[in-house]
């Protein structure tokens, strides 16, 4: 009995464990066989071509037709079309043609379209598309006529698919046609050509017209023939000749010039020789190119042009071309605002003289209605004026600004006339200089200012030029100017996002009218002004005090069911003209806004009402759509109270995309070694030669759905590098030099860092034509210094969840051999799919840049005598001899008895600090320093009696390295006198011209919104393996009831 027993209780645990098999094997099947099983409902699509054939270069359009059938509505339904051969159009992105981009048609049922960088078209259904839903689609591709050989076929493919449907394909195919099929060949030679001199022919071998349609490229030139008259002589090219025999020059396979807008073009420069020996003044020469080669569709060309040369013997000529422009605004029509001051520029261009001019006398009368304020010239030209009261005067310019003031006139007059020796202009150059006034006769209404120009060069000949320019005199007029920024970052909104609107306001001082301003802000449709309205402004724009506690109105639904945010400052006072405003930000929360993008609008209007027209012409309406990005609009859908389409209104339009869609967000930076942190894109690193930086790379989730196979490629910087994934192959970075890589990368959370040692690594989710690639990837790189490209893979099988975001860090080296003012940038591509629908997002980070900075300053200090008991400027001037900008601290100090002061209308770009005894200063340079440029400090000396002397001393320090430290000090003499000494002949340092700063740019992120395919058709497996648990539950309960112990 006792075995019985025993052999019972092993039966039961072998039939639970059947029973616990039975049960797993149903549940670890059914994931398996669900990608097996046709899904409930049926998502289908065809294609077919427009045409037959088209043109090269032209539109090829094509239609999608798309239907739902089966029980149930078609879920996750995405129609997506790969780029097809022969269309090189991209997105726009750095260095692409975006222009040809693929143009898409939706319909009612598409949520969003949009085409990936790597030109994939993507239509993004509605979800839930009811079962009988049919429709149609567009997509136009213009294929590249330089690339298409006549007679190719366009083949395009329409792939669809469904979360709860089996995938669809579809391909319609286009004769593409190119009648034209030989090449161009343009010869010339550019301006006079004269014995004796050297002379350009410039050659071009290609296609008439880089936007020519219907003609094939050059694929191969085999031979070029350059062919000289008897008696010229070569000189030289690039490339140079293979062989030369007699007056012909041969080239054998003429390589491509590398036009990214003109495939195939060829471009060489001849440099030639006529000989006087040879040739005779005004004989006419005809140098004959020639060329063989083939076209991309296989068929041969020959071309042949000549070059006509007019030969002169070389004679004194000149020519001066006067103008005298004026500035003008959008929309302004040249008009100026009585009492507003404004400026005449003349210009003389001396381009067409062979000789230059010793001397250039520019005339000009001043106008009756015109009161001269400020003259602009160079520093060393020599100002005469005549007044209306006889006064004569005259003065060599010491700084480039002539003051009304500095003429000294008698109450009541006023300048009639003025002279300005230009001195000496090269030809080919330019002059002249800027006259300013302002006109308050109310009866003037039209300012014209002439000039006239003497010129003489060294031999005595003479040559004389003539120009005018008028303005318009209108009353003060307003000119606003607003601005609403998106938020920086490349997210995409989803609903329930907050999105923050940075606001800012400027009154141009083109029409001298005071403003007291009233911003209107119109939420974008499918969102609401969030709770808490309005912020403090978070960016580098920030309110004074006036400005810092607007009154903000939020009206509901106020336009067209938008609603409007009227933000204004009551108690401040009015923006007087060149003055800006720091405005809030502004919060909007997404709510319905379907996938893609949404656009908010910002208006600025005036708390006086309505703003009139006044002298401004030519304003868009509001409504008008084809101009998006206009400034100033008419009022024409009444944003103001009272605005119609007789006022105008400044606007300024910005957009943030939305959606649904899986983004994958890689912001590249930099550190160099004068970085205080990671810099990106459009700012650039700065570093020292001989000194490391690093590499930042971000890689974050920035949709709502999760991404798994996350595999990032960095091609390390190299001389003549180019991008990295397939869009960007052909575009160059333009590196200067080659970092190295100084050790072992940490690879960032969930990530695997692997090592290649080529700048053409296999990288084929990001570039699957790369060809001749090596496949050398390594985990342990035997030497770390020769590695040039780095691959992160995701770890197999995690997902980079929403919002989740990994980063790593490494460093490069830069050789110490480089010289400064040379850049490397870096990029990087990346693949990802998506866990919801198995989709791909491609991309390439913005290009990220590290510069080699050295800059070379220089101080020099001009002694001399001084009159005693007197202040004067000490002349201290530092300058930057390097090759790159720099900022600078000058230190100075002299000899008891003597003091150091500040001249009163100092040089705003330096700060300079007189110690408490006047013995010392130093001075810090504002910003960074032009280099070439000399800038004088704003120093002044007083000396004691006649009799003593004094030694100055200098010196100058900056931030980034200096290899001539020898020119970093300077000292000079000063002798006390008790007259006054012969004025010294002191070098006048140039004005720089201003920088402008700043600029935006734009983003190539992955589409919001695309690509969402979910769905499991599991459960039928899940209750297949219940069914087993259940039999195997069975068995064990039948057992059991038939024993008896």
């Amino acid at each position: 009995m006792q075995q019985s027993s025993t052999l019972q209780n092993v039966r039961v645990v072998v039939m639970l464990v059947m029973a616990a098999s039975l049960a797993l094997f149903g549940a670890s099947v059914a994931p398996q066989q669900a990608a097996d099983a046709a899904g409930p409902a049926t998502f289908t699509v065809s294609l077919a071509a427009d045409a037959p054939s088209a043109t090269t270069g032209t539109a090829s359009n094509f239609t999608i037709t798309y239907s739902c059938s089966g029980t149930v509505p078609c879920e996750g339904a995405v129609i997506s079309l790969p780029l097809p051969q022969y269309v090189t159009a991209q997105m726009p992105g750095w260095g692409f043609s975006w222009w040809a981009a693929p143009v898409l048609t939706n319909s009612a049922d598409v949520a969003v379209s949009a085409t990936g960088s790597d030109g994939v078209v993507t239509f993004t259904m509605n979800g839930g598309l009811a079962v009988g839903t049919t429709g149609t689609l567009g997509v136009r591709y213009t294929s590249n006529s330089l690339t298409t050989p006549n007679g190719s076929q366009l083949l395009v493919t329409a792939n669809a698919n469904g979360s709860n449907a089996d995938p669809s394909t579809s391909s319609a195919s286009m004769q593409l046609t190119a009648p034209t099929q030989t090449a161009v060949l343009q010869s010339s030679v550019y301006g006079v050509v004269y014995l004796d001199q050297d002379v350009t022919i410039h050659h071009f071998l290609g296609a008439a017209s880089p936007y020519a349609i219907g003609v094939e490229g050059v694929a191969s030139v085999a031979t070029f023939q350059q062919d000289l008259p008897a008696g010229a002589e070569f000189v030289s090219s690039i490339p140079m000749p293979d062989s030369i025999v007699g007056n012909q020059l041969t080239w054998n396979n003429l390589p491509d010039a590398g036009n990214t807008y003109e495939p195939g073009q060829r471009k060489l420069d001849v440099v030639v020789r006529f000989p006087s020996a040879a040739f005779s003044d005004g004989q006419t020469v005809t140098p004959v190119a020639s060329a063989a080669g083939t076209m991309v569709g296989g068929g041969a060309f020959t071309v042949s042009r000549p070059a006509t040369v007019n030969l002169k013997t070389f004679v004194e000529h000149l020519e001066p071309y006067l103008q005298v422009t004026t500035s003008n605004y959008a929309y302004v029509d040249n008009a100026v605002p009585r009492g507003g001051e404004y400026g005449f520029n003349y210009y003389l261009n001396n381009y067409n003289s062979t000789v230059p001019s010793v001397s250039a006398i520019l005339s000009t009368d001043v106008a009756p209605g015109f009161n001269f304020t400020t003259m602009y010239a160079a520093a060393g030209n020599t100002v005469s004026w005549v007044t209306a009261l006889g006064a004569v005067g005259s003065k060599v310019l010491t700084e480039n600004t002539l003051l009304a003031a500095d003429l000294q006139l008698e109450p009541g007059d006023r300048v009639t006339h003025f002279d300005v020796e230009l001195g000496a202009v090269a030809a080919p150059s330019s002059a002249g200089f800027q006259l300013n006034g302002t006109t308050t006769d109310e009866s003037v209404n039209v300012v014209q200012q002439c000039g006239s120009l003497l010129m003489t060069s060294a031999s005595g000949a003479q040559a004389t030029a003539s120009g005018c320019g008028q303005y318009r005199v209108v009353d003060p007029f307003l000119y606003p100017t607003v601005y609403l920024s998106p938020p920086s970052s490349s997210e995409a909104f989803r609903p329930g996002s907050t999105v923050t609107w940075a606001t800012s306001a400027f009154n141009q001082n083109v029409g001298n009218l005071e403003w007291q301003p009233v911003l209107y802000f119109i939420a974008p449709i499918g969102t609401r002004v969030a709770s808490t309205p309005t912020s403090p402004p978070s960016g580098w724009c920030q309110p004074d005090d006036a400005h810092k506690n607007p009154t903000v109105d939020v009206q509901r639904g106020a336009f067209h069911g938008q609603d409007v945010v009227v933000v204004s400052w009551p108690d401040a006072d009015p923006l007087t003209p060149s003055s800006n405003l720091c405005g809030p930000d502004i919060n909007t929360v997404v709510t319905t806004a379907p996938p893609g993008t949404i656009t908010a609008n910002l208006y600025g209007g005036s708390a006086s009402g309505p703003i009139p027209l006044g002298p401004l012409v030519g304003v868009p309406l509001d409504s008008d759509a084809s101009q998006p990005w206009a400034q100033l609009v008419r009022d024409d859908r009444g944003i103001v109270p009272g605005g119609t389409d007789s006022s105008f209104l400044a606007r300024s339009l910005a957009s943030v995309p939305t959606g649904t869609g899986a983004s994958l967000t890689t912001n590249l930076g930099v550190q160099g070694s004068f970085d205080s942190d990671y810099v990106h894109p459009p700012a650039v690193g700065s570093a020292a030669p001989g000194t490391p930086f690093s590499y930042q790379l971000p890689i974050s989730n920035t949709g709502n759905v999760g991404l798994r196979d996350v595999v990032l490629y960095d091609i390390l910087p190299y001389q003549g590098d180019t991008g990295v994934s397939a869009a960007l192959a052909g575009v160059s970075r333009e590196s200067q030099f080659t970092p190295t890589l100084l050790g072992e990368v940490t690879p960032p959370a969930g990530f695997t860092v692997f090592y290649s040692s080529s700048t053409n690594p296999c990288r084929p989710e990001v570039n699957p034509n790369a060809t001749g690639c090596d496949d050398d990837w390594t985990e342990s790189p035997a030497d770390i210094a020769s590695v040039r490209s780095l691959k992160f893979v995701q770890d197999a099988g995690a997902t980079l969840l929403p919002g989740a975001e990994s980063r790593t860090t490494w460093s490069m080296f830069i050789d110490p051999n480089i010289a400064g003012d040379q850049i490397a940038v870096n990029t990087a591509a990346y693949s990802a799919t998506r866990v919801d629908t198995g989709a791909t997002l491609n991309n390439e980070t913005s290009p990220v840049a590290i510069r080699v900075v050295e800059s070379d300053l220089r101080v020099t200090i001009i002694g001399g005598e001084r009159v005693a008991q007197t202040t004067t400027p000490l002349v201290v001037a530092a300058v930057n001899d390097g090759m790159s900008q720099s900022a600078a601290t000058v230190s100075v100090s002299l000899s008891e008895g003597f003091a150091l002061g500040l001249e009163p209308a100092a040089d705003s770009r330096w700060g300079c600090t007189v110690a408490d005894d006047a013995l010392s200063a130093e001075c810090g340079s504002g910003g960074l320093l032009d280099v070439g440029v000399e800038y004088r400090l704003p120093l002044t000396v007083t000396v004691p009696n006649a009799g003593a002397t004094a030694t100055v001393t200098a010196g100058i320090t900056g931030p980034f390295p200096d290899p001539n430290e020898a020119n970093n000090n300077a000292e000079a003499v000063i002798t006390v006198v008790e007259v006054p000494p012969t004025p010294p002949v002191t070098p006048t340092p140039p004005v720089p011209t201003p920088t402008n700063g700043g600029g935006t740019t734009g983003s190539n992120g992955g589409s919001a919104g695309q690509l969402v395919l979910t769905g499991s058709g599991d459960g039928l497996y899940w209750i297949v393996g219940a069914a087993f648990v259940g039999l195997g539950w069975l068995l064990l309960l039948r057992r059991r009831r038939n024993f008896r112990p």
